[in-house]
């Protein structure tokens, strides 16, 4: 999840400021649905693949 969340924040920052961000922008409802979302394809390259 954490590195879900940092992706989150590089690809929707837009250059803001890191806590900027996290105090304005930043939706946990919405990061930690779309983590979940992509569990499974997170399991099968990470484990099964063996993929970074």
């Amino acid at each position: 999840m954490i590195d879900f969340f940092f992706e989150t924040y590089l690809r929707e920052g837009g250059g803001k400021p890191f806590l900027d961000w996290v105090l304005a922008d930043y939706d946990q409802p919405a990061v930690k649905a779309a983590f979940r979302a992509n569990w499974w394809a997170n399991i099968l390259v990470d484990k099964i693949l063996r993929r970074e």
